[in-house]
């Protein structure tokens, strides 16, 4: 509007000055054209000027705000992986019984190659990406009572044992309570026995310990029972399983069963389990089942050269025979053991107070 407004005045200016001569006519008229054209510079000037600084602004605000896109996307994609990674693991061992097929073959291992040992409850399951972990705790019959002896907790990788981590809740470190303390009849004894007396001999009367036997022979469950005094409780049998007479019988990895029925539901030994099919029985299909998943327990941690198929097929052929037991009973009953023909050797395991009870 204003530009038509000063051609307008431009106009009426040049019709003013008709009269003049040709050559100021000119003059005038390129002034008026130099005082229109600057005018026209100053106002194409400003807005253009403004117009530049607006654009850098909107480029660097669509910057920050592709960046933040960008950000949100990630996040919304992991919060999305997240649960998704979650719903798969549980769906992975939840299915084909992937998950109590790995706590199954672990509680049986526990039972049967780790003496006077028991669970004492269920196991506490925590599922990962695509892994699992299994905390629990271990009991230990001294006297009367069971007392706790480890706490526990195994790490699963997809199927198969990854890490164990062991801590002891007793006076005896882990290192030394998951030691192999039966020496087999024929092997060389590889300690002072006289020591191990010495220590039993020295508890006071007013305790309670456990006892590891060794045999000077085989022999069968029923005769060991028939041997050994009334006064103490057997607690669990070290079978003879074909690879025991080996010099490096610390290295063995124990196999055998409890001498009693378990309270424990949990326990596969459970009193009416036990009623029912028997001990040894039980004691036989667990072995089975383990050489079954040889494979699974080749990666469990000092399990790598442990063959229950051949075992099992030696205890087959050849019958249950032990070689060394676990004892429980008052510390001056335990002294008296010295005299049996049968007791080659000791090892003294826990200690308590006394708490012989009925």
């Amino acid at each position: 509007m204003k530009k038509d407004n000063d051609n307008e005045q431009f106009l009426d200016k040049k019709s003013i000055n008709s009269n003049l001569t040709p050559k100021e006519d000119q003059e005038g008229t390129n002034d008026e054209y130099n005082k229109l054209f600057k005018k026209a510079n100053l106002d194409l000037g400003t807005p253009l000027h403004f117009e530049e600084k607006g654009s850098k602004g909107i480029i660097k605000l669509a910057k920050y705000q592709a960046k933040i896109s960008t950000i949100l996307i990630v996040l919304t994609i992991l919060l999305l992986i997240v649960p998704v990674l979650t719903l798969c693991s549980y769906l992975y061992y939840g299915t084909g019984n992937r998950a109590n097929d790995l706590l199954d073959t672990t509680k049986n291992l526990i039972y049967v190659t780790e003496p006077n040992t028991m669970l004492e409850e269920g196991f506490d399951t925590r599922i990962g990406f695509f892994s699992m972990d299994a905390n629990f705790n271990t009991l230990k019959r001294v006297g009367k009572q069971s007392l706790n002896s480890e706490a526990i907790k195994v790490h699963y990788t997809m199927k198969q044992f990854s890490a164990v981590e062991r801590q002891s809740k007793t006076s005896i470190p882990v290192s030394e309570s998951n030691k192999n303390h039966f020496i087999f009849p024929s092997n060389n004894l590889n300690f002072d026995k006289n020591k191990e007396w010495e220590v039993l001999n020295g508890l006071p009367s007013g305790s309670v310990a456990e006892l590891y036997i060794s045999f000077d022979d085989l022999y069968s469950p029923q005769e060991v029972e028939h041997k050994l005094p009334k006064s103490i409780d057997t607690l669990w049998l070290a079978v003879n399983s074909g690879v025991e007479n080996s010099q490096n019988s610390e290295q063995i990895i124990p196999l055998g069963y409890p001498t009693h029925s378990d309270t424990n539901l949990f326990s596969p030994f459970f009193g009416a389990k036990v009623a029912e099919q028997g001990i040894q029985p039980i004691f036989l299909k667990i072995v089975e089942q383990l050489a079954q998943r040889q494979k699974l327990i080749s990666t469990f941690p000092n399990y790598q050269n442990t063959s229950f198929s051949k075992r099992l097929e030696y205890i087959k052929k050849n019958g249950i025979l032990t070689y060394g037991i676990v004892v429980t009973g008052p510390s001056e009953e335990l002294k008296k053991l010295k005299s049996n023909k049968m007791v080659r050797t000791i090892k003294v395991g826990e200690v308590e107070l006394w708490n012989w009870h009925s």
